[in-house]
């Protein structure tokens, strides 16, 4: 959970480098994922594997050429 930050930065960072009016949707999907970490424990548990499924998706996406 404490390297999230350090991801989430590094994954918007590399939207930011793709970003261009074509992926400008899917970065602005990819800066909303960490809205998804809510709950306690287990649900927050579940909810931080699917930002970390979403954010390697997002980056497959704005990475694309």
């Amino acid at each position: 959970e404490r390297a999230l930050p350090a991801e989430y930065r590094a994954a918007l960072a590399t939207a930011l480098r793709a970003l261009d009016p074509a992926r400008y949707d899917d970065a602005v999907a990819l800066a909303e994922l960490p809205d998804l970490v809510r709950g306690y424990e287990n649900l927050k548990l579940r909810r931080i594997a699917e930002l970390r499924e979403g954010l390697a998706d997002a980056i497959s996406r704005v990475s694309r050429t």
